[in-house]
């Protein structure tokens, strides 16, 4: 009377950081009776249901969405368990999905120095390689964190994936800058 299947449309994702995927999982209710039910979920905190529960007739089917959600640097291997309990019968019935996590939006910068002493009124040039360690083509906007007297020749580069690209960082101190450390940040979005 209260037989029903689970069907999930797939139980395995590779998918990128920071985008969203709906996996549908649908209920068939094999039973003589309309049932109600109730889900739950164990897995990341980016691992969500739609719905909680859900009403589907004899013979019929529904479905809830699994909605996974990760954000930047979110990537391994994850497991997400979905439990289904039918009010009718309380029978309880499982799936776990395997989800892989790739991160696919990521760069890296270096500079040539990491310190350096300069007087004022002297200005200096470093080196600063910017690298597209992700999968896809990406635009970068770059800033400095630091003094007005430092900047960058460019503040947007394109770089394809997994390439990079060379920039020059100038330091321009004034005649009137006072003594002490002035740390310089490099950030690129």
């Amino acid at each position: 009377c209260f037989n029903y299947n689970v069907v999930p449309e797939k139980d395995f994702l590779s998918f990128c950081e920071n985008s969203v995927e709906r996996i549908p999982v649908m209920i068939e209710n094999k039973g003589s009776v309309s049932n109600t039910y109730a889900f739950s979920l164990e897995g990341p905190t980016w691992a969500n249901l739609d719905r909680d529960r859900l009403v589907v007739e004899e013979n019929e089917k529904g479905s809830v969405s699994l909605i996974l959600n990760p954000g930047y640097r979110e990537d391994g291997d994850y497991s997400i368990e979905v439990k289904v309990t039918s009010e009718r019968g309380e029978l309880v019935q499982s799936n776990t999905f395997k989800a892989n996590v790739q991160t696919c939006y990521d760069a890296f910068v270096d500079i040539e120095k990491e310190s350096d002493k300069i007087c004022n009124s002297l200005s200096n040039s470093y080196g600063v390689v910017l690298k597209n360690t992700g999968k896809f083509d990406q635009d970068y906007q770059l800033s400095i964190d630091g003094p007005a007297w430092a900047s960058l020749a460019t503040g947007i580069v394109k770089i394809n994936a997994d390439g990079e690209t060379s920039l020059t960082l100038e330091v321009n101190p004034p005649f009137d800058a006072a003594p002490g450390d002035y740390p310089i940040e490099v950030k690129s979005v």
